[in-house]
């Protein structure tokens, strides 16, 4: 133990002799600097420090204990003056990873499966979201493909439904012809047990929608 504070013992004497030399109020007597100093270790020793630096610090607060008092100081003066220690910065490493070989081999596999997945459905979301981006142009035909959607769902198949008497419709042709504003009338139907409702005048249409 007394081997590891031989520094701390050694800057407490030089700090000792400087502040004797100024004769400070307070000054032990030259018989007992020995014993005081001696208590000093002692208090001084049970806190921490690092040798290569605190040596410095403790002779720096003793010279500002000289320069600023006119009292002999104590531990407690001694540890206020101590200035802050030093920081010392741990150098950049400039030199970059080299991978090993297994790195590589792992890397390029990794890549491989990678690929793989690209196309797999858990990465390919347009199947369940549609595209990111679309054109305007893109835009435009869904929504007319979708609009032609919706008009055909306003047909009505006269095999299915027929209009009432006096309503105003638009009749579908074989042919695709669309015919607006027709009135649905009665059609004479000699084998039909209830009178027909149809379009007299196009009686080949095989659908309706209401137009008015």
């Amino acid at each position: 133990m007394e081997a590891n504070n031989n520094w701390l013992k050694k800057a407490i004497a030089q700090g000792f002799m400087m502040l004797a030399a100024l004769n400070l109020k307070g000054r032990p007597a030259s018989a007992d600097l020995t014993a005081v100093a001696e208590l000093w270790l002692g208090i001084l020793s049970g806190r921490s420090w690092q040798p290569e630096q605190d040596g410095i610090r403790i002779q720096a607060a003793f010279r500002a204990i000289a320069a600023s008092s006119s009292e002999w100081p104590n531990p407690a003066d001694l540890i206020k003056h101590l200035p802050p220690p030093e920081i010392r910065m741990v150098p950049r490493l400039e030199k970059k990873h080299q991978p090993t070989e297994y790195g590589k081999a792992q890397s390029a596999e990794l890549k491989k499966i990678v690929g793989r997945l690209k196309n797999a459905p858990c990465m390919n979301r347009d199947w369940i979201h549609g595209p990111r981006h679309r054109s305007v142009d893109e835009c435009q035909r869904i929504y007319a493909e979708r609009q032609k959607g919706k008009e055909m769902n306003d047909w009505k198949n006269l095999n299915d439904e027929l209009p009432c008497i006096g309503w105003i419709c638009d009749v579908l042709l074989p042919d695709g012809t669309i015919i607006e504003n027709v009135e649905a009338v009665e059609v004479d139907d000699d084998n039909a047990f209830m009178p027909e409702v149809g379009f007299k005048k196009y009686p080949e249409a095989t659908h309706f929608r209401k137009s008015k």
